[in-house]
C-alpha cells in the first residue's frame, strides 16, 4: 500500500530537495512521525530529516511580535471598549463578555482572510440600519434609546478593530489572525536566517486567504511546493464539496494541476459494510467483533475512526486482548470529561456562598463533590465508610447547610473540603490559588489505579497556568458569573491528548488526527448526521450572506473540509466498516451521515468494483420470562410476607392504600419499597403537619391526664381554662420556631424567606387560629379535659381467613383524646380540608356482600375514624361518644364530627370486625391478584405509576 506520506518522501527524493534547507509544513503534529518513517524507507538509510512543523507554529516562529492567547486578547479588547464607554452598561464586563469573544473571533477571521475591515464594517452597519428602516414611519419618528445604542454599537466596530491592533502593536503583541496577515504582507522574514530556504506544504485541503497568499508568493519564487491528497472523482466534479477547497487552491496558485491527484476511487476494489445499530454501545460491540476477525499482521494497518468521539470510553473497555498494542491519538476536549463537572461544583459552591452569605456547605453541592470521581479516587476503604455515614447523617438530620466542622472524613479529605469552601469574594487571585491548590492535592492523592484522573487533573492544571498569569496582571471588575464564563472559555477547549506510537499497533483516532494518513482497514464508529459533518453553527457578528459575499467561511465551507477529511481516507482503504446509531431515544440525529448517502448513490453506482453491504445489529438480550408489572399473583411467599406485615402492624393507611390500588399496596407494604430519603429544602406537606402536631403536643402535654405511655400525669387531667389558652398563645410562635430550627439543623436562614418562610408563617397562623377557636369554645362555656395526646394503640385481633388463623395487629395513633362536657371525643388534626360529607356514613339498600364496606372506604375519612374508635374501644374497653377531625383550614366550622346517621358507635363497633374480616379475606384471596386500579384520568400511584 502506497500512502500519501510515501508520496511526500518520493517527491522530496525525486526533486532532490535539500533536507538542510527544507521545511515541511504539515496540518497536524501526528503526521510528523509518519513522514519521517516514509523518508527513512525511501532513502533506505539514515538521513537528516527536514524540519517539520505545523502551520500555526510556523507562523508564530516568523512573527516578530508575541502572539497572545484569546483570553488575554479579550481583556485587551475590553480596555478598548472602556475608551468609548458612555454609559454604565458600556463599562460592564458582564455585558461585554456576551459579545466580546464573538467580535474577537471575527477580527481574527478578517485578518486570516485579508478582508478590508473598513468596507465590511460599513456593509454591516448598512444592513443593521435597513433592519430598523420603516417605510411607513412618520417624519417625527424617533428611535428608542435602546435602538440608538444598538446602532451606535455597529458604528464603533471599526474603532474597536483599529484600536485593538494599535494597542497590541505598541506592546509588541498581536493575535493569531493578525500574525497570518502580517506574514502574508512580508514573506521576506522567512529568508532572514536562511536565504536558501524551501518550503513544502503537504496535505492541506484548505487555505485561508492569508495562507494562500503566503504559499502563492513562495510558489512563484520557486521556493514553495504544494502537495495535495485528492482524487479525480470529487476534484473534477465542480459540485462535489470534498474537492471545493482544492479546486480553489489550484485556481489561487494559477496552475493547471497539483501533485498528487490520482483516479483511484472509480477504479479500485473496495468492500463497504454499513451497520445500523439499535443502541449506541452496539457500535462498539460491532467493532470489537470485527477486530477479532482480523489477521494479526493487518492490525497495524487498521484505523478505528471515532466520528462520535464520545464512544472512546466504551471502545477502550471493549478492545479484544488479541489486538495487543493500541495507540490512541485523540484530542479529547476537557469540557467533555469529569473536569467540567468538577468546575461546575466549585463554582456552584461559590454561588451558594454568595447567595446565602454562609460559611456552611449547601447539601447538594457537598453531595455532588463527595460523589465526584476525583473525590472518590482519593478515598480508601475506611474513608468510603465514613463518607457513607456522613451522607446518611445529612439525610437523617435533614441538614440543608452543613458546617465544615460537621464533616468528619479525616484530615486529608477535610483539607480538600476546606480549600473548596473558601469564599473567593470576587478576588480572582484567591480563586485561582484555591483551584490550583486543589489540583495539586488531588493529583498527589490519586492512586496508581487512577491514571486517567491524574492525566485529567494534570492537563487541567496546565491549561490554567496562562490564565493565572492573566489574572495576576489584573482583570476588570466582574461578577462571579462572568468570571466563570471567562475561566471556562479559557480551559474548556483545551484537550487531554492521547499520543500513541504510529509505527505499530491498532490506531484509534478522531477525524482531524487522520490528516495525511492512510489505512488499509477502517472501522468508523458513530457516522451519524450531525457527527460527520458536525453541525455546530458559526458564531459571528456578520450575517451569513455578508460572510459569503466578503469571502469569509460559511457552514458549507466547514462541511466541505470534513467531506475531504472523510473521502481522502477511502483512497488507500480496501475495507470500510461503518456503524451509526439508528435509535430514536438518544440525543442527536438518528440518521446516517450524508457521506454514506453520497457514496451509495454516487460512487458505488459508478464503480462496480465497490461492494456495498447493509445490515442491522442489536445487542442480544437474555431471554427473560415475561413479567406482567401490572398484575402480581399471590403465591405462598407473598402470603408469608403479608403475615409478617399484619402481625407487626395493620394501619388504616395500609388498608386504605390497598383499597385505592392493590398493586401500589403490594409495592409499598409487602415488598417494603420505601421512598428515597432526601433532604427536604422546602417543607413537604407531611412534615408541615408533623410540626403542627408536635407544637400542639408541646402545648397541651402538661394538661393531659395520661402520658404517652399511659401513666397518670401529675398535675394533668384538670379542665382547660381560658388563661391556659392565653398562655399557649404566647408560647406558640417560639415553639414553632424551635421546631423549624431543629428541622433545618439550626439554620434559621433556611426559613427566613421563600416558600419555607411562608410555611413557617402559615404554621404559626394556623396554630394561633386553632387556639383562639379553642379559647372561644371553652369560654362558651364548655368543660374540656385532655385525656391523652399522640396516643399510639396496637390491638391484636384473631381472624380465621380461608380456614387459617391469622394474628393481625391493628395500629393507629390518635392525635388527641379528650372529654367534652363528660363525653369522650377522639380528635384527629388535618392540615387539609374536611367537609361534612367526608365523615358521613354511606348506606345502600339491597346491598350485596362487601358493598357497604367498599362504599364507605371511598368516603374520605369515615373509615379512619371508625378504626380509631374500634382500637380505642379494644384498648380501654370504653366506647368513645364521638370522633371527628379538626381541619386547620376550616377551623371556623369547628370539629367535623363523624355522622353515623341512625347508628350508634357501639353498633358500629360490633359491625366493624365483620368489615375487617371481609377486607382481609379479599387480601388473602389467591384468586384475586394485586392489580393496578385505575381511578380516573388524573389518578397517580406512587409505586406502580
Amino acid at each position: 500500500m502506497i500512502t500519501f506520506t510515501d508520496k511526500i518522501a518520493d517527491y522530496i527524493y525525486s526533486n532532490q530537495l535539500d533536507h538542510k534547507n527544507l521545511t515541511i509544513v504539515l496540518p497536524s503534529e501526528r503526521a510528523k512521525k509518519y513522514v519521517a518513517a516514509s523518508i527513512f524507507d525511501k532513502y533506505r538509510k539514515p538521513v537528516a530529516a527536514p524540519a517539520m512543523i505545523t502551520m500555526d507554529t510556523w507562523i508564530r516562529q516568523h512573527t516578530e511580535k508575541t502572539v497572545i492567547d484569546k483570553t488575554r486578547a479579550l481583556v485587551r479588547l475590553f480596555d478598548v471598549q472602556l475608551k468609548t464607554a458612555q454609559k454604565d452598561e458600556d463599562r460592564s464586563f458582564d455585558e461585554f463578555l456576551e459579545w466580546g469573544a464573538i467580535l474577537l473571533s471575527d477580527f481574527d477571521e478578517l485578518d486570516r482572510y485579508l478582508i478590508e475591515a473598513a468596507t465590511i464594517f460599513k456593509d454591516l452597519h448598512n444592513i443593521k440600519e435597513l433592519e430598523y428602516w420603516r417605510i411607513d414611519a412618520e417624519e417625527d419618528y424617533k428611535l428608542s434609546d435602546a435602538r440608538k445604542r444598538f446602532l451606535e454599537f455597529w458604528d464603533r466596530l471599526p474603532f474597536y478593530y483599529k484600536e485593538l491592533n494599535e494597542s497590541l502593536g505598541k506592546n509588541g503583541a498581536t493575535y493569531m489572525g493578525a500574525a497570518y496577515k502580517e506574514l502574508a504582507g512580508n514573506i521576506a522574514v522567512l529568508f532572514r536566517e536562511n536565504k536558501n530556504a524551501h518550503f513544502l506544504f503537504a496535505g492541506f485541503n484548505a487555505f485561508s486567504q492569508a495562507e494562500m497568499s503566503i504559499v502563492k508568493q513562495l510558489h512563484q519564487m520557486g521556493r514553495g511546493h504544494v502537495l495535495v491528497d485528492a482524487d479525480a472523482f470529487y476534484l473534477n466534479d465542480k459540485n462535489h464539496e470534498a474537492g471545493e477547497f482544492i479546486r480553489k487552491q489550484i485556481k489561487g496558485l494559477g496552475v493547471k494541476e497539483l501533485p498528487v491527484v490520482e483516479n483511484r476511487l472509480l477504479e479500485k476494489e473496495m468492500r463497504i459494510e454499513v451497520v445500523e445499530c439499535a443502541q449506541l454501545t452496539g457500535q462498539v460491540k460491532v467493532a470489537s467483533s470485527r477486530l477479532l476477525e482480523l489477521p494479526e499482521h493487518e492490525i497495524a494497518q487498521t484505523l478505528v475512526l471515532l466520528a462520535d468521539e464520545s464512544l472512546i470510553g466504551p471502545f477502550l473497555k471493549n478492545i479484544p486482548k488479541k489486538v495487543g498494542k493500541t495507540n490512541v491519538t485523540l484530542g479529547m476536549p476537557m469540557k467533555g470529561t469529569a473536569v467540567k463537572n468538577w468546575v461546575d461544583i466549585l463554582f456552584s459552591i461559590q454561588e451558594t456562598k454568595n447567595r446565602f452569605n454562609s460559611s456552611a456547605y449547601y447539601h447538594n453541592d457537598l453531595k455532588r463533590m463527595l460523589n465526584h470521581p476525583f473525590f472518590i479516587a482519593c478515598l480508601n476503604a475506611d474513608e468510603k465508610e465514613l463518607l457513607q455515614k456522613l451522607e446518611e447523617t445529612i439525610i437523617q438530620k435533614n441538614w440543608i447547610f452543613i458546617a465544615p466542622k460537621q464533616i468528619l472524613l479525616g484530615k486529608k479529605l477535610e483539607k480538600i473540603i476546606e480549600i473548596a469552601g473558601v469564599n473567593w469574594k470576587r478576588n480572582w487571585k484567591i480563586a485561582m490559588h484555591q483551584i490550583r491548590s486543589l489540583n495539586r492535592i488531588l493529583f498527589s492523592e490519586f492512586s496508581e489505579e487512577n491514571q486517567f484522573e491524574r492525566a485529567l487533573i494534570h492537563s487541567f492544571d496546565n491549561a490554567l497556568i496562562e490564565f493565572q498569569n492573566i489574572v495576576s496582571e489584573g482583570l476588570p471588575e466582574m461578577s462571579l458569573r462572568s468570571f466563570r464564563g471567562l475561566f471556562t472559555q479559557h480551559w474548556s477547549n483545551k484537550g487531554i491528548a492521547y499520543h500513541g506510537n504510529p509505527v505499530d499497533g491498532l490506531q484509534v483516532m478522531g477525524v482531524l488526527e487522520t490528516r495525511l494518513l492512510d489505512f488499509k482497514h477502517i472501522i468508523c464508529l458513530g457516522l451519524n448526521e450531525g457527527m460527520m459533518p458536525p453541525t455546530n453553527p458559526i458564531q459571528s457578528m456578520f450575517p451569513m450572506d455578508l460572510r459569503r459575499y466578503s469571502g469569509l467561511p460559511v457552514p458549507r465551507d466547514k462541511q466541505g473540509l470534513f467531506a475531504h477529511h472523510f473521502y481522502r481516507l477511502l483512497h488507500a482503504c480496501d475495507h470500510l466498516l461503518v456503524t451509526y446509531s439508528g435509535t430514536k431515544e438518544s440525543i442527536g440525529s438518528n440518521e446516517r451521515s450524508r457521506y454514506l448517502q453520497q457514496i451509495e448513490k454516487e460512487l458505488v453506482r459508478r464503480n462496480p468494483k465497490i461492494s456495498w453491504e447493509f445490515s442491522y445489529y442489536n445487542i442480544p438480550m437474555e431471554e427473560d420470562r415475561h413479567v406482567d408489572l401490572r398484575s402480581v399473583q399471590k403465591d405462598p411467599q407473598i402470603l408469608a410476607k403479608m403475615d409478617e406485615l399484619f402481625e407487626r402492624s395493620a394501619s388504616f393507611s395500609a388498608l386504605n392504600k390497598y383499597h385505592k390500588c392493590p398493586l401500589d399496596f403490594y409495592y409499598r407494604y409487602v415488598l417494603e419499597f420505601g421512598e428515597e430519603d432526601v433532604v427536604e429544602e422546602e417543607l413537604e406537606s407531611s412534615t408541615f403537619g408533623t410540626i403542627l402536631h408536635a407544637a400542639f403536643e408541646a402545648l397541651y402535654t402538661k394538661h393531659a391526664k395520661y402520658t404517652k405511655e399511659g401513666e397518670l400525669n401529675p398535675g394533668g387531667g384538670l379542665p382547660l381554662r381560658v388563661s391556659d389558652i392565653d398562655e399557649m398563645l404566647v408560647k406558640i410562635e417560639p415553639i414553632i420556631r424551635e421546631l423549624f430550627t431543629a428541622y433545618f439543623n439550626g439554620d434559621q436562614d433556611a426559613f427566613s424567606f421563600g416558600k419555607n418562610y411562608l410555611s413557617y408563617k402559615m404554621a404559626v397562623d394556623m396554630a394561633r387560629q386553632f387556639l383562639k377557636e379553642e379559647r372561644t369554645f371553652i369560654a362558651a362555656p364548655n368543660t374540656v379535659i385532655i385525656h391523652s395526646l399522640e396516643k399510639n394503640i396496637k390491638v391484636p385481633i384473631g381472624f380465621t381467613i380461608h380456614g387459617q388463623e391469622k394474628n393481625i395487629r391493628l395500629n393507629g395513633t390518635i392525635d388527641r383524646v379528650d372529654e367534652v362536657n363528660g363525653k369522650i371525643r377522639l380528635v384527629d388534626y388535618k392540615t387539609g380540608s374536611c367537609k361534612d360529607e367526608d365523615v358521613r356514613l354511606k348506606q345502600e339498600t339491597n346491598r350485596t356482600k362487601n358493598s357497604e364496606l367498599k362504599l364507605n372506604l371511598d368516603v374520605k375519612h369515615i373509615m379512619q375514624l371508625l378504626m380509631y374508635c374500634y382500637i380505642y374501644y379494644r384498648d380501654t374497653n370504653t366506647y368513645p361518644d364521638t370522633a371527628g377531625i379538626f381541619s386547620m383550614i376550616r377551623l371556623k366550622n369547628g370539629l367535623c364530627t363523624m355522622d353515623l346517621l341512625d347508628k350508634t358507635v357501639p353498633e358500629m363497633m360490633e359491625k366493624f370486625p365483620e368489615w375487617l374480616q371481609e377486607l382481609f379475606e379479599e387480601l388473602y384471596d389467591v384468586d384475586i391478584p394485586f392489580e393496578h386500579k385505575d381511578r380516573g384520568e388524573y389518578s397517580y400511584c406512587t409505586y406502580c405509576g
